[in-house]
């Protein structure tokens, strides 16, 4: 985990069990941990409330285009506006349309790599086949509005600078489909622990075939 790991409030969207709110008094002294730890206890209580009340998926919009539509190899993959809650109940919000370089991301992933994915697998060589792909959206923090502050350590820098703020911001994801993907797994009976949970965010996803 690096730093920049630490300080992100993301750290405790997987973390289970009762939360807790700061208790604010008179007089009390209040450093970046209490602030901190006002914001998640707000944060986990909505993502909380979002994943075991409405689950993850795709509220609206994000359709899935190929560019130019019809053509025997499409330039780009285009997902369009839209929302959706990912598999901790975070919010995924894109407000303008993003593409991926299609030929630019198939000659970085490679033929031989990608031959699991393709159908009818059994192919001839050199016969036509059709590439299965899966596209998706994880939510990731945004650091903005850098501004001074003073080093962590002594002498560590004349210009240390820090995000003033954290935007809600994504990763658009794109990879190979399994041709023959297991059921969904039954909605659990209890709450899942932190691991469970943190494996429901790396392999669940909002992923889309194409």
């Amino acid at each position: 985990m690096t730093d920049a790991d630490q300080d992100s409030p993301l750290r405790h969207d997987a973390e289970a069990g009762p939360l807790a709110r700061v208790a604010f008094r008179p007089g009390m002294l209040l450093g970046v941990e209490a602030l901190l730890a006002e914001q998640d206890y707000h944060r986990r209580r909505l993502n909380r409330h979002a994943r075991l009340l409405h689950g993850l998926g795709t509220i609206y919009g994000l359709l899935v285009t190929l560019e130019p539509p019809a053509a025997p190899l499409p330039l780009r993959l285009v997902v369009h506006p839209g929302i959706a809650l990912d598999a901790l109940g975070r919010e995924l919000l894109l407000p303008e349309p993003y593409g991926i370089d299609l030929p630019a991301w198939l000659a970085e992933q490679g033929a031989e790599a990608l031959l699991p994915f393709s159908t009818p697998p059994d192919a001839a060589e050199g016969a036509p086949r059709s590439l299965v792909l899966e596209v998706a959206l994880r939510y990731v923090d945004c650091a903005l509005g850098l501004q001074p502050v003073l080093a962590a350590a002594t002498n560590a820098s004349t210009d240390a600078v820090a995000a003033s703020r954290a935007g809600e911001a994504f990763e658009l994801l794109l990879r190979g489909a399994d041709l023959n993907p297991p059921p969904p797994d039954p909605p659990p009976a209890t709450l899942p622990s932190p691991a469970e949970q943190a494996r429901l965010d790396e392999e669940t996803g909002l992923w889309e075939r194409i």
